[in-house]
C-alpha cells in the first residue's frame, strides 16, 4: 500500500521532525530497531512509495497514531471501502489459509525477530486453499490484494468455486488447490474475506479479468454497509503474508 508523503511530514513535523534521517533515529528508538537492521519503511513512506502493512504500523505510532489509517491517500471517512476495513466491530476469525501441505515448513513459516514485519512467509510455489467457517447458506467474498491490486478469487466462475456455505464451513476452491501467480513477483499480499447472508458481487472470469478497481470495491461496500433492520450476519476477516522464495 501507499502512504501519503504529504501527510507522513506533516505528523512528522508535529513531533519537531524535518528529514527522514531525523524520523530514522525516532523509529529505531521507538521499535528498537538495531543498528545492522535496515528501516526502509521510513524512507518509503517519507517519500510516498509502497510499504507493507505491519512496518506502516510501527510507523504511525511512532508518529502518535492509533493506526496508519490517517496517513493513507484515501480517507477510511470518504471510502465506503475503508470504512468497511477499519470497522473493528465487524472483526471476526472465519478465514484460514491452508497450505497444501501442512508439514512441510518450506510453505509457510514463522521467523521471531529477524524480519521488521513479523509476517508470515510462504513459498512463491506453494500450493493452497481457504477455509472459512460460517453457518449453511451464508456467503463469502474473496479476494487477494498485492499493495495496490486487489483480484477477485470468490465469486468467480467454475464449478469447485463455489462461495455458498453448504454447513458450518467451505473449503475454497471445493476441490484441488490454487497457486499464486509468480509473473507478480515476491513480497506483501493480503487475502481479505468478507462474509454476509448475500454478497452482491457478480462472478468474475476470463471474459471480464478477475482485478477489481477501487469504485468497485466501494460500490460493493456501500451495500454491504446499507442498513438493514436486525442485520447480524456481516464480518470481515484477513490475512497477511510475504511471498517470499
Amino acid at each position: 500500500m501507499t502512504l501519503d508523503a504529504g501527510k507522513v511530514r506533516s505528523y512528522a513535523r508535529k513531533l519537531g521532525i524535518d528529514s527522514p534521517q531525523q524520523l530514522e533515529i525516532l523509529y529505531r528508538k521507538r521499535i528498537r530497531v538495531p543498528e545492522t537492521m535496515s528501516v526502509g519503511v521510513v524512507r518509503k513512506a517519507w517519500n510516498g512509495e509502497c510499504v507493507d502493512k505491519g512496518p506502516a504500523r510501527k510507523l504511525a505510532d511512532c508518529l502518535g497514531l492509533n493506526d496508519f489509517l490517517p496517513l493513507l491517500h484515501t480517507d477510511p471517512e470518504v471510502s465506503p471501502w475503508g470504512r468497511l476495513m477499519a470497522d473493528d466491530s465487524l472483526r471476526a476469525r472465519f478465514l484460514q489459509f491452508v497450505p497444501k501441505a501442512e508439514t512441510d515448513l518450506r510453505l509457510v513459516r514463522l521467523e521471531s525477530g529477524s524480519r521488521e514485519d513479523g509476517l508470515p512467509r510462504v513459498a512463491l510455489n506453494a500450493a493452497w486453499f481457504l477455509f472459512c467457517s460460517g453457518r449453511r447458506d451464508q456467503e463469502v467474498f474473496l479476494l487477494i490484494r498485492s499493495h495496490d491490486r486487489f483480484v477477485q478469487l470468490a465469486p468467480v466462475e467454475g464449478e469447485h468455486f463455489v462461495n455458498r456455505l453448504e454447513g458450518a464451513g467451505l473449503r475454497y476452491p471445493t476441490q484441488g488447490s490454487l497457486e499464486f501467480e509468480s509473473a507478480d513477483g515476491k513480497g506483501w499480499r493480503q487475502f481479505v474475506a468478507v462474509r454476509a447472508n448475500r454478497i452482491p458481487m457478480p462472478s468474475r472470469g476470463p471474459l471480464t479479468g478477475y482485478d477489481l478497481t477501487l469504485s468497485e470495491l466501494d460500490q460493493l461496500a456501500l451495500r454491504l454497509l446499507a442498513p438493514v433492520q436486525g442485520r447480524l450476519d456481516l464480518a470481515v476477516d484477513s490475512f497477511e503474508f510475504v511471498l517470499d522464495s
